[in-house]
């Protein structure tokens, strides 16, 4: 256990190494998930990606640990359902507009040269 003042001091960072190095995960928690955020952030930013946070509201209730389990994102919308609609949409959509055209024929343009004016009278 290592306290958020504390997490930087030399033998603590002597520990996170020592963490990363045998591939292991180091857990964060707290009393709820923002309580330590601003920890795992600021070691997220040092290069330490083997950080994860507890996703649990601790509480003491007559000397007893009492532990809930809480969502610490959750998105608006389903955004897997939207990816799988706009798929099938997609692919209806190049199914149905696999249509043949003719090329077009070309036009031709005949440009009609002018005519030049006649000299005009000399001496």
């Amino acid at each position: 256990n290592i306290t958020t003042t504390e997490i930087l001091s030399d033998d603590n960072t002597d520990i996170l190494n020592e963490i990363v190095e045998k591939e292991k995960v180091a857990l964060l928690y707290g009393k709820n998930p923002n309580e330590v955020n601003g920890a795992f952030l600021m070691l997220t930013k040092l290069g330490y990606t083997n950080i994860k946070i507890l996703s649990v509201e601790n509480s003491y209730s007559d000397n007893q640990l009492i532990t809930k389990n809480v969502t610490i994102e959750e998105p608006i919308a389903d955004i897997k359902a939207f990816i799988d609609e706009s798929v099938k949409k997609a692919q209806k959509d190049a199914e149905e507009k696999v249509v043949v055209r003719k090329p077009p024929k070309k036009k031709i343009i005949t440009v009609k040269k002018k005519k030049k004016a006649p000299a005009e009278g000399g001496c």
